[in-house]
């Protein structure tokens, strides 16, 4: 729709979009949004600590950072494409709410960064980078700062979109080097391991007990940047 201004697709689909808000908020509790329970949901967002759910067990429906996260950026969206589409759009006081309760429920105030869950010590690069792109996060600079420093559990190659939008809307003259830097060091890698497609994660064959894929679109987002 930016690009060529056929919002054809837009109009068809809003009906769609508003049905999988509205699942979202049937299942949430005091605000937020809760993860999904039963064997047959699967609350994954990353190959990475904390994040990789648990496939064929019922977790517990809690709120957490990623999923609240995810849904204020949703709702965004939706409004940018309810704008252009002539829909209505009846969700701004659920972003305000949403953003405050997260805000509250997440923020570490002693570790200056977002937790996963209310009162955990699950730090993570993802979390933390959706809540600046969610906009959660007072003190963005202070948690790129912490970004870079490692200070939180990494994230694996396909959600390293999240970390480096984070950055680069942050302080893109600051961190853009760092961005570059990085990609070309894990890319690199692969290339030199002789790979003509990108890896699933940075481990390669030897992941998920030599079950790595070595062909993974996900991974491919070096283009985005270079």
């Amino acid at each position: 729709m930016d690009h060529t201004g056929d919002v054809s697709l837009g109009k068809e689909i809003y009906p769609k979009l508003l049905s999988i808000v509205e699942a979202f908020l049937n299942n949430a509790e005091n605000g937020l949004m809760l993860r999904f329970t039963g064997a047959t949901q699967w609350n994954f967002y990353d190959w990475s600590e904390h994040l990789s759910g648990r496939l064929g067990q019922s977790e517990e429906a809690i709120p957490d950072l990623v999923i609240n996260c995810l849904f204020l950026m949703a709702l965004e969206h939706l409004r940018a494409i309810a704008q252009k589409t002539d829909n209505a759009f009846s969700y701004d006081s659920l972003l305000w709410e949403t953003r405050a309760r997260a805000r509250e429920a997440f923020y570490d105030v002693k570790k200056g960064a977002f937790s996963l869950t209310q009162g955990g010590g699950e730090f993570t690069v993802l979390g933390n980078a959706l809540a600046i792109l969610a906009g959660i996060a007072d003190d963005a600079n202070g948690i790129c700062e912490r970004i870079v420093r490692n200070a939180f559990s990494d994230c694996s190659l396909s959600m390293r979109c999240f970390k480096y939008d984070a950055l680069l809307l942050t302080d893109e003259a600051r961190w853009k080097p760092y961005v570059l830097e990085e990609i070309r060091r894990d890319y690199s890698h692969m290339l030199d391991e002789g790979a003509t497609s990108v890896w699933e994660t940075s481990e390669g064959a030897s992941a998920f007990g030599n079950a790595g894929s070595l062909c993974h679109g996900w991974s491919a987002i070096p283009i985005c940047y270079l």
